[in-house]
């Protein structure tokens, strides 16, 4: 097989996605108009085996010169692919994380690499995340001498390539962007168009993403304003100085929220969960969600959504009390060990009921680094939970967007936008100085 024929397996299996509009975004931060899924191939057997026996094919020449003695994956993708190498060429397999761990015996390198012993490095992609790079090193540090690098495809952004030439490393990919491109062009998977941005990116990756980001603030800041429409629209969000609304703590507060009500208006529900896509391929990076967590019961319509349009599983995080009255998360659906959960909230006002299924997942086994949820009051002491959970909170609309929006519309008078602002410093004095307890 040559570099057009895995180019086309890789279409095949669904592992090439563009969209200039809406760029990806890798995890070292780079935005691209282009995403290579590679990992996608251990889903298709037949096509896995093909992918395999390239790797094993292309390194061949090094594995007999230089007898090679362990097999090592490089990122998460490279375990499994090193997995089925290593079963291939019947050797010891190992594998490098990205850092030491943070417990137990704190290893980076899992499984035995003995000194003065020969790598062959098995990765999916040599791109821009330094998956490879950092596997080398760890290697090296270990006086394990790396001598080949095998890899399925190569997005050629002049990053990993010219860091193995440095080192006297011999490498190959099995087809790399330029072949994929001029397929799917053949194909007519690929417009003129699409071609075209790609050429752009790969000239200059650096400038194309400058001007990408710059329309992606712009349309998020639109999209900001248009949630708050939405929610004001649908009486989502009501807000009443005169008569403010009692929560069930006792609370007094001039404004109400119940973003549950976008589960009966479907046109705005889709824009709402639009703009969750947004988030996570723009700003977030497909690469580090694997399952959608929603929180019961508001966070959980919004999260089915939003997994169904990603294609991706999802769970939800129920709470109840113990005998105690403490309360415990606990995860409805199946977590895998170390999966990346995207939490789904529909309201932040102090964090507490995302920020408790945050634990509920944790506990079960998952990571959790980012959130999503549709409104926020932003409360001081909401942002402050967040940071020390070391979650990252993203939010379509916020408090100042909606009270400016409401405002505009004169649904809402100057001093009832005063009084709001206020509550969010002091939700429990509001009432009191207000003369309403």
């Amino acid at each position: 097989m040559n570099k057009e024929d895995y180019a086309e397996v890789l279409l095949d299996i669904g592992a090439f996605s563009i969209n200039p509009t809406e760029p990806f975004k890798y995890a070292s931060g780079v935005l691209s108009p282009v995403w290579i899924h590679a990992r996608r191939i251990t889903y298709f057997p037949k096509e896995r085996r093909m992918v395999i026996n390239g790797l094993v094919e292309n390194a061949m020449e090094a594995i007999r010169k230089k007898d090679v003695s362990v097999v090592v994956g490089a990122g998460h993708a490279g375990i499994s692919l090193a997995t089925y190498v290593a079963q291939y060429l019947h050797l010891p397999m190992a594998y490098v994380r990205d850092k030491a761990k943070g417990h137990g015996k704190g290893k980076q390198i899992e499984g035995i690499v003995p000194k003065g012993s020969k790598a062959l490095i098995v990765s999916d992609i040599l791109s821009t995340e330094g998956h490879v790079e950092n596997a080398v090193d760890a290697l090296e540090g270990a006086s394990c001498e790396v001598a080949f690098c095998s890899a399925i495809h190569s997005n050629q952004m002049g990053i990993v390539e010219p860091f193995l030439k440095k080192k006297g490393i011999p490498y190959s990919v099995l087809t790399d962007l330029d072949t994929v491109v001029n397929v799917a062009f053949v194909k007519k998977t690929l417009t003129r168009e699409g071609r075209e941005e790609i050429r752009k990116w790969q000239k200059d990756s650096a400038a194309w993403a400058g001007k990408r980001k710059k329309q992606i603030k712009k349309r998020q800041e639109r999209h900001k304003k248009r949630i708050a429409e939405i929610l004001l629209g649908i009486k989502a969000v009501s807000i009443n100085t005169k008569k403010p609304f009692r929560y069930v703590s006792g609370i007094y507060s001039p404004i109400y929220t119940d973003n549950r009500l976008l589960i009966s208006y479907p046109d705005e529900w889709k824009e709402v969960i639009d703009s969750c896509v947004d988030i996570v391929v723009e700003e977030i990076g497909l690469q580090n969600v694997d399952i959608i967590g929603g929180t019961a019961t508001a966070g959980i319509p919004h999260a089915a959504y939003l997994a169904e349009r990603l294609g991706l599983p999802m769970v939800y995080i129920k709470s109840r009390k113990d005998e105690k009255g403490k309360k415990i998360f606990e995860v409805e659906g199946k977590i895998p060990r170390n999966a990346k959960v995207l939490m789904m909230e529909d309201l932040i006002s102090t964090g507490g009921s995302v920020l408790g299924s945050v634990d509920g997942v944790r506990d079960a086994g998952g990571k959790v680094s980012h959130a999503i949820a549709i409104f926020t009051y932003k409360m001081e002491a909401g942002l402050k939970a967040f940071k020390e959970k070391r979650v990252e909170i993203f939010t379509l609309s916020d408090i100042n967007t909606l009270l400016d929006v409401a405002e505009e519309k004169k649904l809402i008078e100057a001093e009832d936008k005063k009084a709001v602002i206020e509550w969010t410093k002091d939700t429990k004095g509001w009432g009191k100085k207000r003369g309403f307890e």
